[in-house]
């Protein structure tokens, strides 16, 4: 998992998988992804009792990379953020005058102890938004590097490879 995210370029996440047993970290993820999922089904419980619509707030950023699991957060009736880059929504919420806590509070998946995102991917949301837009607009490697190490550009497009095999998903013989 933590190589799915490019993690290795994080210390703090050397740290983790040092302390975590291989066969613990995978009971780890295991109950990450069943609270993430166990969510969405109390979200979905309680809208279908109500005849509201689940709301997804996966951004750009986010489904790019794959910082997201497609039947917990990503399961949902509509996505509002997912043109938009984490930055981008940032800017929003600074335009429509938000409070500063909520703009600048870190970004988590709020199932892991609130580990921030960024300390996961070893990189800033900015450095990650302008590689996102650099790699879809054809950038070569030479100039994405000039952005973040080689290394982790290298890191973020097989997350990128990751996240979109997870979308194809389920197989199917058809």
């Amino acid at each position: 998992m933590a190589s799915a995210y490019g993690a290795e370029t994080s210390r703090t996440w050397k740290v983790v998988k040092k302390l975590i047993p291989k066969k613990a970290s995978t009971g780890f993820m295991a109950f990450l992804l069943a609270k993430i999922r166990l969510r969405m089904l109390y979200l979905y419980f309680y809208a279908w009792q109500n005849e509201y619509a689940v709301i997804g707030m996966t951004d750009k950023s986010e489904y790019s990379v794959g910082i997201y699991d497609e039947h917990g957060d990503g399961a949902n009736d509509i996505t509002l953020l997912r043109h938009l880059y984490k930055t981008q929504i940032k800017q929003l919420a600074e335009y429509m005058g938000l409070p500063e806590e909520i703009v600048q509070k870190p970004h988590t998946g709020d199932v892991y102890g609130n580990l921030p995102h960024e300390t996961m991917l070893g990189i800033s949301y900015k450095q990650l938004d302008m590689l996102l837009y650099a790699i879809g607009e054809g950038y070569p490697d030479k100039q994405l590097a000039e952005i973040i190490p080689k290394e982790a550009v290298k890191n973020i497009k097989q997350c990128m490879e990751v996240a979109g095999l997870i979308r194809r998903l389920p197989l199917s013989l058809d």
